[in-house]
């Protein structure tokens, strides 16, 4: 018995930092299909995936499954995309099938963002109920070395760059300030806070971004990302948390 093909449509979309890729297995046939395999190659190859596979013992006919793979961009990356094999027995079990699909690509060039207009408490209001990610490292520098590493680096990010430096209960502190906007209300900012590492010394980093949308948080949070690795080396390689929304 031949074997009847599945179809499969994969749809694009933004997690947090991640790209996902939705794809919808459906059985148009009048048999059952078995022990369905996915299995997904990132573009760029070294990309990571949240998985290696993903395994549907069973589709009935004029039924759907749908799965969802995440890809992590690494730093630089300005273009993603997924290519899927799918393979499959037939209903008597002695055909075996196999598919190729590919994603239409996705960008992260960030949109045209400039300064944002008016003071902080309008541009934090236009960022509330959007989507927020964190993600925490140590450095061996102290914190007023990561403070002015932090200023350079993040010179060329998009909007405007600002680095508050004080003196708390434990020694120098600061922050660092990404804050940007475009038109139709998008939001985007990122916040570099910086203490003192009492255990270890040198410094703990904690980096927030804020973004109107996902699609924008993604974008805009991999924009800043190499300037990022260059002041803090690793964090690239750490999955930001993701935050229900901004406050």
């Amino acid at each position: 018995m031949a074997s009847d093909q599945p179809e499969v449509v994969i749809r694009p979309g933004f997690s947090a930092t991640h790209i996902t890729f939705e794809v919808t297995v459906t059985n148009p046939g009048s048999f059952s299909l078995w022990a369905l395999q996915l299995v997904p190659r990132p573009i760029p190859p070294t990309t990571p995936v949240d998985r290696d596979q993903h395994s549907i013992p069973l589709l009935r006919p004029k039924r759907s499954r749908r799965v969802k793979f995440r890809l992590r961009p690494q730093v630089g990356q300005q273009l993603v995309a997924m290519d899927l094999t799918v393979e499959w027995e037939d209903d008597a079990g002695d055909s075996r099938g196999r598919m190729e699909v590919s994603s239409r690509p996705v960008e992260l060039v960030v949109p045209s963002l400039s300064p944002p207009r008016g003071d902080i408490d309008r541009w934090r209001t236009g960022l509330s109920g959007g989507s927020a990610v964190e993600v925490r490292i140590r450095q061996p520098a102290s914190p007023l070395e990561m403070l002015d590493l932090l200023e350079e680096v993040l010179s060329d990010a998009p909007g405007e760059v600002s680095v508050q430096r004080e003196e708390g209960p434990r020694g120098p502190m600061g922050r660092a300030w990404v804050r940007a906007e475009g038109s139709r209300g998008k939001r985007a900012g990122l916040l570099v806070d910086v203490t003192p590492d009492p255990k270890r010394g040198g410094c703990r980093i904690l980096v927030t971004a804020t973004a109107s949308t996902e699609e924008l948080l993604a974008q805009f949070y991999h924009s800043c990302l190499p300037g990022l690795a260059e002041a803090a080396p690793g964090i690239e390689d750490l999955a930001p948390h993701s935050l229900s929304e901004t406050e």
